[in-house]
């Protein structure tokens, strides 16, 4: 299923945005800018096991957490 991959990456860049929030380093309205900056960056694809589905996460944070540190300069 393709969506899988947008749930996975929707999951761990909001946990990043929402962690970002938090700590006082972007506004609440950034969380879903942070979270439609990764969707819209994320490629449609079938997770087929676990290794795909971690590597999703882990690119989404990584986006995440980019687009965090851009947004808190």
């Amino acid at each position: 299923n393709r969506k899988q991959g947008n749930l996975c990456s929707s999951g761990a860049s909001n946990e990043v945005a929402v962690t970002a929030f938090l700590d006082g380093r972007i506004a609440f309205t950034d969380i879903a800018k942070v979270n439609d900056c990764v969707l819209q960056s994320t490629e449609l694809t079938t997770l087929q096991d676990i290794p795909a589905v971690l590597e999703a996460d882990s690119q989404a944070r990584q986006m995440a957490m980019n687009f965090v540190r851009v947004e808190a300069l």
